[in-house]
């Protein structure tokens, strides 16, 4: 799977289109581009519509939304069939519970806005906290 940046790469390319073109085409400065290019800042998500309609591809492309989509089905799915089971849980099994819920509820527009090391402390705080008040 091709990370946001090699993608952006990729669908330029494709588009037959210079850093240049394209961030003139989504009305941003051509080093702007680069830096989104090259992984060192992420495009908000308007920008990423920009992007998807100046390149002719799609925002679920660029964001491997349809793959994260059939991975949340199952762990909907993996989440339901352990629900209609009585459990006795402890800490850690509910912080896993939780974890795995986080890719359904945590959208990844919302991670690549929030940044990926913001986004973990946040997730393993929110685990802590429904552990905590499931087991109070």
């Amino acid at each position: 799977m091709l990370k946001l940046s090699e993608k952006l790469k990729k669908c330029r390319k494709d588009a037959g289109m210079t850093q240049v073109e394209m961030a003139e085409a989504i009305g941003v400065h051509p080093n702007t581009f680069r830096k989104w290019e090259g992984g060192e800042r992420i495009p908000n998500a308007s920008k990423l519509v920009d992007i998807a309609k100046a390149a002719g591809t799609s925002v679920e492309w660029l964001l491997d939304l349809n793959e994260k989509s059939k991975k949340n089905n199952n762990i909907k799915h993996n989440i339901i069939n352990i629900s209609d089971t009585p459990l006795s849980l402890n800490a850690d099994a509910v912080k896993s519970i939780a974890l795995a819920a986080m890719p359904v509820i945590f959208t990844p527009a919302l991670v690549e806005a929030a940044g990926k090391d913001d986004f973990i402390r946040a997730v393993s705080i929110a685990a802590d906290q429904f552990a905590d008040a499931v087991l109070s």
